[in-house]
């Protein structure tokens, strides 16, 4: 929730702002990097360089392997 505060501008509410900070602690404790669903990329990867290695383009190895052109870019981009 936003405040708008008419010297400051919009400013956040302490109690999102600590929830926030909690959040982060809680994930940082356990060793976590992130939250939230694990990318599934990695699954692919072998079959995205192998298709680029034989000189196909992003659009082309994503319509082949039926994946989005941005999760074979990220593919590439990430592990290559």
């Amino acid at each position: 929730m936003i405040d708008d505060d008419r010297e400051g501008g919009p400013q956040v509410c302490l109690t999102e702002e600590t929830s926030r900070l909690k959040l982060k602690r809680y994930c940082r404790q356990r060793g976590w990097k992130n939250l939230g669903r694990p990318t599934s990329l990695h699954k692919r990867s072998e079959e995205v360089f192998a298709l680029k290695a034989k000189g196909m383009g992003i659009r082309a190895i994503s319509r082949q392997l039926g994946m989005a052109v941005s999760s074979v870019h990220s593919v590439l981009v990430k592990e290559g």
